[in-house]
């Protein structure tokens, strides 16, 4: 990216010995500033058709470099129907979640309830 903008820039500094020049062809005063304005016009058209070329090969590569993106980008039917399959995976996990903290509720409640038996029952054999 930043080769593209110094090149864009050397063509900028480059472009500029091309524009009109105040002192030369900006002024009121006298005769001449037909024919400068004519041969200033000349060479921009003349720069212009020379970089035609290169602009024409670079946005061909642009193109290319599109059509390759859109081959592989994704629509958002592809998302809605990927996050759709997700959303059901999430889904499924929460309940196999929820239902392991119910049969662990009730183990922890059973194992007490049964030590609790036990520990009463020894109580009582002591006494």
């Amino acid at each position: 990216m930043s080769d593209n903008i110094h090149y864009l820039e050397e063509r900028f500094k480059n472009a500029e010995k091309f524009l009109p020049h105040p002192d030369k062809h900006g002024g009121s005063g006298g005769g001449g500033s037909g024919t400068g304005g004519g041969d200033f016009m000349e060479k921009r058209i003349e720069s212009i058709e020379k970089s035609l070329p290169e602009i024409k090969e670079r946005l061909a590569r642009v193109e290319t470099k599109i059509d390759s993106i859109e081959k592989h980008m994704v629509t958002k039917a592809d998302l809605l129907e990927e996050t759709g399959g997700l959303n059901q995976a999430i889904a499924n996990f929460r309940t196999d979640i929820q239902s392991l903290e119910t049969r662990l509720l009730k183990w922890f409640v059973g194992t007490a309830a049964a030590l609790s038996a036990v520990a009463f029952g020894v109580a009582r054999l002591i006494h």
